[in-house]
C-alpha cells in the first residue's frame, strides 16, 4: 500500500459539481475547494455530522477552470437492473484524476488503492447516491488527489456487451434468487402461512409475478396454497417421497392430541432444516398441523429410542416484538398441549461462543453445546467427545 502524504490546504471541502446530463451521458466533477461560503445559493446540499464538509450544487457555476491535464484514467463497466420493470440495461463509467503533484510517479499506487477501496465486494454501492457517496469518501482520504471527473455513459443497444453471462442468464438468474427467497420466508414463518401481498413486499416484487414462482415452487411439492383464490401459502411438511412413510394429519382440536399422545421430551427448533434434522432421528412419526392465523402450529410426535418425543418449530419472520410473542406463544401451547413432558430442548445451529477466559476453550464450530441451569450460576460447557471424532 502506497503511503498517503497530506497536501496542506487551511479548509479542505469535498464539494459534488454536476457539470453536464443528458439522456445518455452524466458528467459530474467531485473536487477540493476551500473557502466555501456556504451562503451561495448555488449550493444544493451541505452535509452534517461526519460529512459536514461535504457540499453539492445545483450547477456548473461554480466549477473552477481546469488548466491541467487529466492525470489518470481508468473505466470499467456495471449492470444496472431497474427494481420496477427488471430490466437490465450497461453504463460505463469513466473515471479522470488530477493531482498536486502530477508529475509524481507515485500517483498510480494511490489510483490502485482508490480503486480497491471503491471495488470492495461487502461495501461496493447499489445505486447512485452511494456511489456518489463513496467517491467522496475516498478523494476525503487520499490527500494527493485534487479532482476525479465522472463520466456516466449509458450504452445504447449497438454498445451493449450481449456475450456477457450476466446480461444472458440475468431473467432466469433474478427468478431463482426471488424463489429461494420465497422459500426461505415460507420455512421462516412456518407453520404460520403469508400471504402474496406480505411475499411481495418482502422480495420487493409485484404480487402477479410472486403468484407465478409460487405455483412454480408448488410443481415442485415444495409449497401448497390454503385457500381458493391462491392468497395463503405455506412450506410442504414432508417431502414426496417420504409420503408413505410419514403421516401428516390436519388437527383441529388441541384435546385430539392430548388425550391420545403423552411425550416425556419436547424439541424446539427454529429453523425449518433444523426440525427436519430432528424428525429424521424420530421413528414411527405422525405430524399434526394446524395452520390458523395467528395459532398456527406443527407437532411431530414419535419415538427417538425408548422415549416418546413431540417436536416442533418456531414461526419467526424479523425480530419485531410480535414475532417474540408468535414464538413465546408457541412454547406455551406446546407445554399445554403435551402435559406430560418433563423436559425441553431448545436446538439449533448457532455460531461461535468463546470462553470468557481461555481462548483454548472457545465453543467453535462442529462443537455441540449443552446449557442447563443451575441454581447457583450459569454453567459454561460442551460435549467433548465430538471434538475429538
Amino acid at each position: 500500500m502506497s503511503t498517503q502524504r497530506s497536501h496542506q490546504i487551511s479548509r479542505d471541502y469535498i464539494v459534488l459539481i454536476p457539470l453536464q446530463k443528458t439522456s445518455t451521458i452524466n458528467v459530474a466533477s467531485i473536487e477540493r475547494q476551500t473557502n466555501v461560503d456556504p451562503t451561495d445559493k448555488n449550493i444544493l446540499h451541505i452535509g452534517s455530522g461526519n460529512n459536514i464538509d461535504f457540499i453539492i450544487y445545483k450547477n456548473a457555476d461554480s466549477a473552477q477552470d481546469e488548466n491541467e491535464p487529466v492525470g489518470y484514467t481508468t473505466q470499467f463497466k456495471v449492470f444496472m437492473t431497474d427494481k420496477q420493470t427488471k430490466g437490465v440495461h450497461q453504463e460505463n463509467r469513466v473515471l479522470h484524476f488530477w493531482f498536486y503533484d502530477q508529475n509524481d510517479e507515485e500517483y498510480s499506487d494511490d489510483v490502485n488503492e482508490f480503486m480497491r477501496g471503491l471495488f470492495k465486494s461487502s461495501e461496493f454501492p447499489r445505486d447512485y447516491f452511494l456511489f456518489i457517496k463513496r467517491l467522496m469518501e475516498l478523494l476525503r482520504r487520499f490527500a494527493m488527489i485534487r479532482k476525479i471527473q465522472l463520466e456516466i455513459h449509458t450504452l445504447t443497444d449497438q454498445q451493449l456487451d450481449n456475450d456477457h453471462p450476466f446480461y444472458e442468464n440475468n431473467l432466469q438468474r433474478y427468478g431463482d434468487e426471488v424463489k429461494d427467497r420465497l422459500l426461505d420466508l415460507l420455512e421462516q414463518a412456518f407453520p404460520n402461512p403469508m400471504f402474496v401481498n406480505d411475499l411481495a413486499k418482502y422480495v420487493e416484487c409485484d404480487g402477479e409475478t410472486v403468484f407465478q414462482y409460487l405455483v412454480e415452487l408448488e410443481d415442485k411439492n415444495l409449497v401448497k396454497h390454503l385457500d381458493h383464490d391462491g392468497q395463503q401459502w405455506t412450506r410442504v411438511v414432508v417431502s414426496a417421497e417420504e409420503e408413505d412413510t410419514h403421516q401428516v394429519i390436519p388437527y383441529k382440536s388441541i384435546a385430539e392430541l392430548s388425550n391420545a399422545f403423552r411425550p416425556t421430551i419436547a424439541i424446539i427448533t427454529v429453523n425449518y432444516f433444523e426440525k427436519l434434522a430432528v424428525d429424521a432421528m424420530i421413528e414411527n412419526k405422525i405430524t399434526f398441523v394446524r395452520q390458523k392465523a395467528g395459532e398456527s402450529n406443527v407437532y411431530t410426535i414419535g419415538t427417538i429410542g425408548s422415549h416418546h418425543v413431540v417436536s416442533t418449530k418456531l414461526p419467526l419472520i424479523g425480530r419485531s416484538r410480535t414475532a417474540q410473542i408468535s414464538t413465546g406463544s408457541t412454547t406455551t401451547r406446546l407445554l399445554g398441549t403435551f402435559q406430560h413432558v418433563q423436559h425441553v430442548f431448545i436446538i439449533g445451529c448457532a455460531g461461535g461462543v468463546p470462553h470468557y477466559t481461555d481462548a483454548n476453550k472457545h465453543i467453535r464450530r462442529g462443537d455441540i453445546i449443552v446449557g442447563y441451569p443451575n441454581e447457583e450460576d450459569y454453567v459454561y460447557g460442551k460435549y467433548t467427545r465430538c471434538r475429538e471424532r
